[in-house]
């Protein structure tokens, strides 16, 4: 066993493995933050996303419309418009990625 250190009760041994601990944990937080960085850029990407926003919206009204007891043909109108929007948003979009 190797003797106490001059500045407190841990061998030299444990300060180094603390400071490599230390380390280790740093480029683990680091990934992390990355990682959440990552995140949150595809959460604006999502948002900013017109078929994103209208698949929601379409949704959102679906279920509002089955709440309160609206006509279940006006409910598939509005499922279709939906579906039929974010559709040609996304032929649209794939012509836009065609011309580059």
């Amino acid at each position: 066993m190797s003797a106490p250190s001059k500045g407190g009760t841990c061998p030299p041994a444990t300060h180094a493995a603390r400071a490599v601990a230390s380390v280790d944990s740093a480029v683990r937080w680091g990934s992390m933050s990355s990682m959440f960085h990552s995140f949150l850029e595809a959460i604006k990407g999502l948002l900013g996303s017109k078929k994103f926003i209208a698949t929601v919206a379409g949704l959102v009204a679906v279920r509002l419309c089955s709440r309160v007891g609206c006509d279940p043909e006006a409910a598939k109108q509005v499922l279709l418009a939906t579906i039929g929007f974010v559709a040609a948003q996304g032929l649209a979009d794939f012509g836009k990625h065609a011309k580059k």
